[in-house]
């Protein structure tokens, strides 16, 4: 653990040429080999740190003597959130001098190209996850028309689109879940956790930001890259936690922790503004399909609940007749013998 704070594991692709094997037409047939060669480098190790903290809070959420331990990395953390928030007011001046020096030194026009290309790409994954993946699970789930619920949260979506935020969507998307016939429980338990975790059109768009900026610097990517990335924007897009336009941050800690190049980052100050606004309506539209899903699949659930709900009333009722007719009768009977 105290190594991940300091170094961090990086696995390099070394090319190798392999003598020639001669074949009977003559031609010799030039072969390259590859070694992989693993070391420890200076950085933090940052999805060992995830995994530690991870696995450090199950345990620490068994113990009850943890709960001193608990409460100081509480405060820790709240004081490192504090911190970050002081360096993102200075965020948009940083960004734009790191812009003019990066124009200034390009070279290769060609990058605008590939610009046009990854918000093509960036927005049909997102069409894709939201009119097809999560329409596709909820049908397979609840086995109900998805689209009724899309239609009935359709003043949310709209709203997302233009704030760009989910945090402050959240009153007009409780209003259409009640407009929903979702039952009360469900929609004020669910819908601040997935404001706060649910951020599938984040880390979808972080993903291939973080693979656009590995091409654009001809990085090779295998799987073990990939499964990185994935696990990297799955895990940093929570930093967000519904703010607009965080995603330059973000974005930053991922290729640090994928050990890609931070100088590329720049790219993505450029279309931000434009791919962060679907990416809000893609995270509000997966916690509404979400509502909804628990919603149907905790029917029985939520009407067992109501009845006993309306059972321990009428016995308190009961009770209180009961007590109070008893009441009336010492009453009487005091006021007869007077």
């Amino acid at each position: 653990m105290m190594r991940s704070f300091v170094k961090h594991y990086r696995l390099d692709k070394k090319e190798y040429s392999v003598a020639g094997v001669a074949t009977n037409a003559g031609i010799t047939e030039n072969k390259t080999g590859i070694n992989y060669d693993g070391t420890y480098q200076y950085g933090v190790d940052i999805l060992g740190l995830l995994f530690i903290s991870f696995m450090s809070g199950l345990a620490f959420n068994e113990m009850e003597e943890s709960r001193v331990i608990v409460r100081l990395i509480c405060t820790i953390s709240q004081i490192t959130d504090d911190f970050f928030h002081l360096i993102r007011s200075y965020l948009p001046v940083g960004v734009l001098f790191m812009s003019i020096y990066q124009v200034t030194n390009i070279n290769d026009f060609d990058i605008g190209l590939h610009l046009v290309k990854f918000v093509g790409m960036v927005l049909a994954g997102l069409f894709l996850h939201g009119a097809i993946v999560l329409p596709l699970i909820y049908l397979v789930l609840a086995q109900s028309n998805p689209f009724t619920v899309i239609r009935g949260v359709l003043p949310a979506l709209r709203t997302a689109l233009l704030l760009s935020s989910s945090a402050a969507t959240m009153p007009v998307t409780l209003h259409c879940c009640k407009n929903n016939n979702i039952h009360n429980k469900v929609t004020r338990f669910m819908l601040p956790i997935g404001t706060n975790i649910n951020m599938n059109g984040t880390a979808l768009y972080q993903a291939a930001a973080a693979v656009f900026i590995a091409l654009v610097h001809n990085i090779y990517l295998d799987f073990n890259l990939l499964f990185s990335i994935g696990v990297a924007a799955a895990a940093f897009s929570f930093i967000s936690k519904g703010v607009p336009a965080c995603g330059a941050l973000t974005s930053l800690f991922i290729l640090n922790a994928t050990d890609l190049p931070l100088s590329g980052a720049w790219i993505l100050v450029t279309v931000e503004w434009i791919l962060d606004h679907p990416a809000t309506l893609v995270n509000v539209l997966g916690d509404c399909i979400g509502i909804a899903l628990v919603q149907e699949l905790s029917t029985d659930e939520l009407i067992a609940a109501s009845l006993h709900q309306r059972r321990a009333k009428a016995q308190d009722w009961q009770a209180a007749v009961e007590e109070y007719e008893e009441v009336q009768t010492h009453w009487n009977a005091y006021t007869s013998a007077s």
